[in-house]
């Protein structure tokens, strides 16, 4: 998933509905046609996300249901100009009524992030502690002199050593 469609997930997980006028807001704005429309329509049609309104694609169009439903909801976000004309293939409606909601499977997706960050986080924790470990174990025991076994007896006569006599 793209980072424009994490994002208008992450934003609609937040309130867990939102109106489509919002839910068109949160879309990038690059290229100011249908294209900006992609990510919030993969998320509608991965069901993500779920739309009160009802997407059917045209005839002949039904293996291309992104495509259709970025155009859709590219018409949606037109607005009609000062002297009243409109485009020809825009729908005006309210769009207050009609939601966008978050469904169980982007919920779990989104949970699904955030464990994978907290598994990372804590791998990366616990690599840092055992290499800081590992260092000072070694530092001490490089500092430490090795302690050296009882020496062996000397041999008794030799000229090093003296033995004490009895009076």
């Amino acid at each position: 998933m793209n980072g424009a469609a994490l994002s208008i997930l992450r934003k609609v997980a937040k309130r867990y509905d939102v109106t489509i006028a919002e839910a068109l807001a949160m879309a990038p704005k690059k290229n100011g046609d249908y294209r900006d429309k992609y990510p919030l329509a993969m998320l509608l049609e991965g069901e993500y996300l779920g739309f009160t309104m009802e997407h059917i694609p045209p005839k002949g169009a039904e293996k291309m249901r992104e495509y259709s439903q970025a155009t859709m909801l590219h018409s949606m976000s037109l607005k009609k100009k000062d002297d009243g004309s409109v485009a020809p293939a825009a729908i005006f409606f309210d769009g207050r009524n009609e939601r966008v909601f978050l469904k169980a499977k982007g919920a779990l997706f989104l949970d699904e992030i955030r464990k994978r960050r907290w598994d990372r986080f804590y791998s990366l924790l616990f690599g840092v502690l055992l290499a800081f470990c590992g260092l000072w174990l070694k530092s001490w025991f490089e500092t430490k002199p090795i302690p050296t076994p009882n020496p062996t007896p000397a041999i008794v006569g030799s000229p090093a050593v003296q033995v004490p006599r009895r009076p």
